[in-house]
């Protein structure tokens, strides 16, 4: 999914309205089914946590469909009649401070205008009091068009706009009536502006450091991994990176952090090609700043993890990981955290305590990730704690 999207997508301007945290309703218009995609990969990238997508009650009615729908974390509606069960699906994700993508056409769209638009995004979004962000997508009927199975060759652009003004108060079907039209007017001017084009598409489609470093902060769990998911849409960003950031050395250590991340889940070859060409990443970023701390602990991951067959070195890792202690900020722990894990895998019970317990010491609370990190080193005390008495019983016995 990541490849094609990337391979397909030519630009993505105004990206920054879409709200990084909160409830958020997304007013879109529809030409293909790849626009879920083009959707799906943006806002994960943008955001964490789920996208809903509101889909026809009919993609529901076999089991295929209904279990493909449901993997993609659609809310089936009836188009004609929404229903009030439907609607409380769309209310507990908004309260759950998820985003929803609404398709105001209510069906792809053939033509070259906009269809009429359907009210219940707008009534959804007044009663709900959440933002409501327009997009148009230009180009998707042309990748995938109504009958193909396979993408073809051919580009998207995707415009979004601010988010639109909330009505005055005043009757609801007024309120309701004042924010479609609104939307209409927004998404046909958006539409216009991704059909004509910039020439901005060798430029990045948004802050890819900022966005791979807001996935990376919610997307790894307490033993440093990530789910099957999580790496899924981590794969959009590395695409990304490897496009638009070929000759920055900056976001080149962005994508080998994601590639380290989620080698595990590829297969021997392509593991082997990731460890060389993350290796290569990180010396380029050295190069350019060696006291980088980011480089630093990357690189003594990187020596840790890999056999010496292939150019893992302990000395090396060691070096690495206490230059990045020596300049991270205060209360960022991975260097140590990498150092406390070596010494365990080496049976240096003693350097491993000392370094778990400065971590808990100094690990700074308002971290995103410091529960996670405080469950983790309390493991691997307990860890220790274990292997001692069991050592001290067998001394004993």
């Amino acid at each position: 999914m990541a490849q094609s999207v990337v391979r397909h997508l030519e630009s993505v301007h105004g990206i920054d309205h879409i709200p990084v945290t909160g409830p958020v309703i997304i007013v879109a218009n529809h030409r293909s089914y790849y626009d879920h995609l083009v959707m799906r990969s943006l806002l994960s990238a943008r955001r964490s946590g789920p996208c809903w997508f509101l889909t026809k009650q009919e993609a529901f009615d076999r089991p295929v469909s209904r279990a493909f729908h449901k993997a993609w974390d659609a809310i089936p509606v009836d188009r004609d009649k929404p229903g009030l069960a439907s609607f409380r699906r769309i209310s507990s994700a908004l309260r759950d401070g998820n985003a929803v993508v609404i398709y105001l056409e209510g069906t792809r769209n053939n033509g070259s205008g906009l269809l009429p638009f359907k009210a219940g995004a707008f009534m959804t979004a007044l009663l709900n009091d959440v933002p409501v962000v327009p997009i148009a997508i230009v180009g998707s009927d042309s990748v995938l068009p109504k009958g193909a199975l396979l993408p073809q060759r051919s580009t998207i652009r995707v415009v979004v706009g601010p988010p639109l003004v909330r009505p005055a108060p005043g009757p609801e079907k007024s309120r309701i009536a004042s924010m479609s039209d609104a939307a209409r007017s927004v998404i046909a001017e958006l539409l216009r502006t991704g059909a004509a084009g910039d020439g901005g598409a060798s430029e990045p489609p948004f802050d890819l450091v900022s966005a791979v470093e807001r996935r990376l902060e919610n997307v790894i769990d307490a033993d440093g991994a990530i789910g099957y998911e999580d790496a899924a849409l981590l794969g959009f960003l590395e695409q990304s990176l490897r496009r638009w950031g070929s000759h920055d050395t900056g976001i080149g250590l962005q994508r080998a952090r994601v590639l380290g991340l989620t080698a595990p889940r590829r297969g021997i070859a392509r593991r082997l090609v990731a460890a060389r060409r993350i290796k290569l990443l990180c010396m380029a970023a050295l190069r350019e700043n060696p006291e980088n701390p980011l480089t630093n602990y990357v690189l003594g991951r990187w020596n840790m993890s890999v056999p010496y067959v292939l150019g893992g070195r302990r000395a090396h890792a060691i070096r690495h990981l206490n230059a990045a202690a020596a300049h991270t900020r205060a209360g960022d722990t991975r260097p140590l955290m990498a150092i406390a894990e070596m010494s365990l895998s080496e049976g240096r019970t003693v350097d491993a305590e000392l370094a778990l317990r400065w971590i808990l010491e100094v690990a700074d609370p308002d971290n995103a990730r410091y529960e996670l990190r405080r469950r983790r080193c309390e493991k691997l005390l307990g860890s220790i704690d274990a292997e001692l008495m069991a050592t001290r019983h067998r001394a004993i016995s």
